[in-house]
């Protein structure tokens, strides 16, 4: 069971979005065979920039935090990247990295 689902936004696009779809699709699940329960909490944060290696670091940073500041285990979090990063739309085009 996830207890922690993160999304991972483009930086470029998420400075013009309010990341309305992504927090849509968590809540209802949408176009997903992927269903997480009433007790699962939610974060979004950003790639941190082209070319994406900051999200390396922040999701260091999480993992240090999760093993001495809570008592989720890291088998227990999923990873999303935002449809931002993955398809073009209407705010750019896909992540080339």
């Amino acid at each position: 069971m996830k207890r922690l689902v993160v999304i991972i936004q483009c930086d470029l696009v998420q400075r013009r979005c309010s990341g309305f779809h992504c927090t849509k699709w968590f809540y209802e699940q949408q176009e997903s065979a992927i269903s997480y329960n009433s007790n699962t909490r939610y974060m979004t944060f950003t790639c941190g920039g082209c070319c994406g290696m900051g999200v390396a670091a922040k999701l260091e940073n999480l993992s240090n935090r999760l093993v001495k500041k809570s008592d989720i285990k890291k088998d227990e979090v999923a990873v999303h990247l935002s449809t931002c990063m993955v398809n073009d739309n209407h705010h750019s085009d896909r992540c080339p990295h």
